[in-house]
C-alpha cells in the first residue's frame, strides 16, 4: 500500500509541474509575455499549494487515503480542464482589459489557478498521514513523500516542455 501511495505522489509531482508549465504556456496565448503572467502563475501555485495543505490537511484523517487522493486529483483535473475551457470562450474581453490594466491579468490568472492547486496542495498531508501512522513515523513519511514528489516534479519539468507541449501544439513561440 505504501508503494502505491508513493507512486501516486510521484505522479502528482509530475502533474503539478506539468500543469504549471502548461498554464504558463497557455496564458501566453491570451496575454502578453510579461512578468505579470509568470509572477501570477507562480504566486497562485504556491499559495494554492500551501493553503490546500493547511485546509485539506485537517480532514486527512477522516477518509481513506486512496479515496481521498483520488477525489482530490479528480477534482483538480476537473478544475484545470474547466478553467481552460472557460478561458478559451470569453477570453477577448479579458485580454482587452488586461492590456490596459495589467493587475487584472494577475487577478484573472490567480482566480483560474488557485482552486485546482488548492486540491493538489491538499495531497501532501494526506500522503504524509497515510504513510506515517504514528507520530514517530511522520518525519520519515514526510521525507519519503517529499523525495518521490520532487523526482516526479523533475520528470514533469523535463517531459512537459520537450514532449507534452509539442504534442498539444503549444511549443511554438
Amino acid at each position: 500500500k505504501n508503494g502505491l501511495l508513493l507512486t501516486i505522489f510521484a505522479v502528482s509531482g509530475f502533474l503539478y509541474i506539468g500543469y504549471e508549465l502548461l498554464w504558463m504556456r497557455y496564458f501566453q496565448l491570451f496575454f502578453r509575455d510579461s512578468i505579470y503572467l509568470y509572477a501570477s502563475c507562480i504566486a497562485a501555485v504556491i499559495l494554492g499549494t500551501a493553503a490546500g495543505g493547511a485546509l485539506i490537511g485537517r480532514a486527512a484523517d477522516r477518509f481513506s487515503p486512496l479515496c481521498f487522493l483520488a477525489s482530490l486529483f479528480a477534482l483538480s483535473s476537473l478544475l484545470h480542464g474547466g478553467a481552460m475551457m472557460l478561458l478559451a470562450q470569453p477570453h477577448r474581453p479579458i485580454v482587452l482589459l488586461a492590456s490596459q490594466y495589467p493587475y487584472l491579468e494577475a487577478v484573472f490568472i490567480f482566480l483560474a489557478l488557485l482552486p485546482p492547486f488548492l486540491c493538489m496542495g491538499g495531497s501532501f498531508p494526506v500522503i504524509t498521514r497515510a504513510l506515517g501512522r504514528t507520530p514517530e513515523a511522520v518525519g520519515n513519511a514526510a521525507s519519503r513523500a517529499y523525495a518521490v514528489n520532487t523526482l516526479g516534479s523533475l520528470a514533469g519539468s523535463l517531459c512537459t516542455p520537450f514532449l507534452l507541449l509539442p504534442i498539444l501544439g503549444l511549443d511554438g513561440t
